[in-house]
């Protein structure tokens, strides 16, 4: 490729960096039945519905080597889920809808691996680990209300991703999935 005018020259000089996170999420439950569901009660079918959120988040980006960073990225992500209940009461069917809302405290590790940089651009591959806390979990709530729906208050995961470094004239531009 022919030489551009590099943007940023001495941005990837530093051996910290600081930014900002905008996402979307998508969450949804994984919904798996005990072996005699269908003889407990009239409650026939349990679906889940993953919803669009959003995430909001500051990104520490500490340079190890050349090619790889370590970056820490706290976020608060806002997500809803929906379980739709269809029940069965003397051969009549009824579905029901749950709105389920989360806002998650998320902590990410990762180990973020890039290729080199070619004119303003790059590619990069990430890998870590995420501690997440459900700031409206319910876990411990004690409810009599038989539509009640309790979920933990600590997650724990790990993630991947690919991305696209896009050096501009004043910033860094990185769209990940």
């Amino acid at each position: 490729q022919k030489k551009k005018v590099q943007n940023l020259p001495k941005y990837d000089k530093q051996r910290i960096h600081f930014g900002f996170l905008l996402g979307i999420n998508n969450t949804d439950f994984i919904i798996r039945r005990v072996p005699d569901f269908n003889t407990r009660d009239s409650l026939y079918v349990v679906e889940s519905d993953g919803q669009t959120g959003f995430n909001l988040g500051i990104i520490a980006n500490l340079k190890l080597a050349e090619n790889f960073d370590l970056r820490f990225v706290p976020d608060l992500a806002f997500s809803q889920r929906d379980l739709i209940y269809t029940f069965n009461i003397n051969g009549v069917e009824s579905t029901e809808l749950k709105k389920i809302e989360s806002t998650f405290l998320e902590f990410p590790l990762d180990l973020k691996f890039k290729s080199n940089r070619v004119n303003n651009y790059r590619v990069y591959v990430l890998a870590g680990i995420r501690y997440s806390i459900d700031m409206v979990s319910q876990a411990k709530v004690e409810n009599q209300d038989e539509d009640f729906v309790k979920l933990e208050k600590n997650d724990y995961g790990y993630q991947i991703g690919v991305g696209f470094d896009f050096y501009l004239e004043r910033f860094k531009f990185s769209p990940e999935l």
